[in-house]
């Protein structure tokens, strides 16, 4: 409970950091990153169907 502030604060940060990074590519090249992390997500057995 502590922390859970924190962690997610931790976890908005590095999104914004990507997102800036993401921003910087050319059109395609962030599209066959959001494919890549769509299959990801869409692997992961966190994720039920």
């Amino acid at each position: 409970m502590i922390l859970a502030d924190v962690v997610n604060t931790g976890y908005a940060v590095k999104a914004s950091l990507l997102t800036e990074k993401l921003d910087k590519l050319c059109d395609e090249d962030r599209a066959r990153i959001y494919d890549v992390i769509d299959t990801l997500v869409r692997h992961s057995r966190q994720i039920k169907p």
